[in-house]
């Protein structure tokens, strides 16, 4: 979707304003997209996708960004499979366009959508999978070609109808709201903040500014993405983005068929990146424009860090002993805490649908 279609440009004009990293990187991740498009549409085997994750997928794409990526597969295991792997990651690193993903991470690898569907939770659900899943519903970007049929698409689809069978089928259950699917993005989001701590004392110095700076931000947005997709059908029983004519395809949420109904209001919603899916409730509930406002221009400055090479750069090489005496580190600090405080005001103001929600399913 270009800029000018976006959630985000009609959130400037909603507002009155602008935001010129936002939509710099938001550009730039696009374009990168059809690079990456061109690289590698050749080598992928059929009922597959090429999914990238990160900034890329949010459309916050810096030069100084890593690739986190999979070859997802929604079919029957092949030998050829990972000869199509080690292909890719040659492709990749001879092109010299991308930084590689972290090799002891979750990317850069086959992921097959049986364990996306049905390990969740329990002994099986690995930290991993848990990642995988999570972000491919909140922060994920498929490359060309990119039909109603890819691989992504449909396990987003069967990963949803997953989650919201438990509730659509609960005995003597009253309102429909899918608290098994957002105990889960919660679960997600405790994950990243106690790895976050676990990388600290493994790695010790090394990146921990710049990981701080993320999970401030970019981090806890994904959080903010998911809370969202779990109140899509509560708040917008009648959705903007699942079409009305297209045969089996819900716009107005259907009481007597919870799960297929949310299934198709949180696919449409999942196809926006995290900052489009905040943008869209902030213009839809009409939310006061200043706290908004504060919202989108921190995270645009944020995002003017992570643009600059050399305020990166000393992120990454400052230290936690160090911190103390950095300006940058410091200046990331008061971003992050005006940030948050207008995260307060949108998600926990009592007697407003997002923070009535909030209050009653997102904290106890």
């Amino acid at each position: 979707m270009p800029w000018a279609e976006s959630y985000l440009q009609k959130l400037e004009q909603h507002l009155g304003t602008t935001f010129p990293t936002m939509q710099a990187c938001y550009e730039r991740s696009e374009a990168k997209v059809a690079e990456l498009s061109e690289l590698v549409g050749g080598a992928l085997p059929s009922q597959s996708s090429f999914v990238a994750f990160g900034s890329l997928a949010r459309k916050e794409y810096t030069e100084g960004s890593d690739l986190d990526w999979c070859l997802l597969i929604d079919g029957r295991a092949d030998a050829g499979h990972r000869d199509a792997e080690l292909n890719l990651k040659k492709i990749l690193a001879e092109s010299g366009q991308f930084g590689d993903p972290n090799p002891a991470g979750a990317f850069g690898a086959l992921v097959f959508g049986h364990e996306l569907i049905h390990c969740i939770g329990g002994s099986h659900d690995t930290n991993a999978n848990l990642t995988r899943r999570l972000l491919l519903l909140v922060e994920s970007v498929e490359t060309a070609p990119n039909t109603t049929l890819s691989p992504r698409r449909t396990l987003v689809r069967g990963i949803l109808q997953r989650y919201f069978a438990e509730e659509a089928y609960f005995p003597g259950k009253g309102r429909y709201f899918p608290r098994f699917f957002l105990n889960d993005v919660v679960r997600y989001w405790r994950t990243i903040a106690v790895d976050y701590a676990a990388k600290l004392d493994e790695r010790g110095a090394s990146g921990w500014a710049l990981r701080n700076a993320k999970l401030r931000f970019s981090r806890k947005l994904l959080y903010v993405a998911g809370l969202l997709l779990s109140y899509e059908a509560t708040l917008f029983p009648e959705s903007d983005l699942a079409p009305r004519s297209a045969e089996g395809q819900l716009a107005f949420f259907d009481e007597s068929k919870p799960q297929f109904a949310t299934t198709e209001h949180c696919y449409h919603a999942a196809q926006l990146t995290p900052l489009e899916l905040l943008a869209r409730a902030c213009i839809k509930l009409d939310l006061p424009k200043e706290h908004v406002a504060s919202l989108f221009h921190n995270y645009d400055a944020f995002l003017g860090i992570l643009v600059d090479s050399v305020k990166r750069e000393e992120l990454k090489r400052l230290t936690f002993a160090d911190s103390s005496s950095s300006m940058l580190f410091f200046e990331v600090r008061d971003l992050g805490h005006r940030f948050q405080t207008s995260l307060n005001h949108v998600f926990l103001t009592p007697g407003t649908a997002l923070g009535d929600l909030t209050l009653k399913y997102g904290v106890f």
